[in-house]
């Protein structure tokens, strides 16, 4: 063999490393195209203030059924949709919403816990001796007490009217 005929050895398999090469980057570039990017809408927003314990995430995932909600996954209906509640504490708390493998969409949701006083409602009284007390607004307790003197006062004068030896004796006096 001379050395110009050594070309003629090394071709055929230098060809086809060649087309190899094309061919595993063809495919590589060829998934990635098809591969599309997941898309991620919330609906229940991504800045919420409340003042439960819980509050619920809920959205719509396309391209994916993959979603995770604080490292958590959560199940993706037929049609992509999401719904699932996450614990809070008071203050500010971040819920990362992820969607997807790879590639993958991140969204956070700021939730504020605020502390709400609690209204307090009276609703027992209490007879001490002569004293009426109550746990609730004096005004309750005194308007009532106040309107069944009235009523009582109206029925007594009432009956008395009607009652004749009654204005006879007062008649004579």
């Amino acid at each position: 063999m001379n050395g110009k005929d050594i070309w003629k050895e090394f071709a055929t398999p230098i060809m086809l490393l060649i087309l190899f090469v094309i061919a595993i980057f063809g495919v590589f570039g060829l998934s990635k195209s098809m591969t599309k990017k997941p898309e991620l809408s919330l609906i229940s927003g991504d800045n919420i203030v409340t003042d439960q314990s819980e509050v619920p995430i809920t959205g719509v995932v396309k391209n994916t059924s993959k979603l995770t909600i604080n490292d958590k996954t959560v199940a993706v209906g037929q049609d992509g949709s999401f719904s699932t509640t996450v614990p809070v504490n008071v203050g500010e708390n971040n819920v990362s919403v992820v969607a997807g493998n790879t590639p993958k969409v991140t969204q956070s949701v700021k939730v504020t816990r605020e502390e709400v006083a609690k209204a307090i409602t009276a609703t027992s009284t209490e007879l001490s001796g002569s004293n009426l007390t109550t746990s609730g607004p004096v005004e309750n307790v005194m308007g009532s007490a106040g309107l069944a003197a009235i009523i009582m006062s109206l029925a007594i004068y009432y009956k008395s009217k009607r009652w004749k030896p009654l204005q006879k004796a007062i008649s004579l006096v």
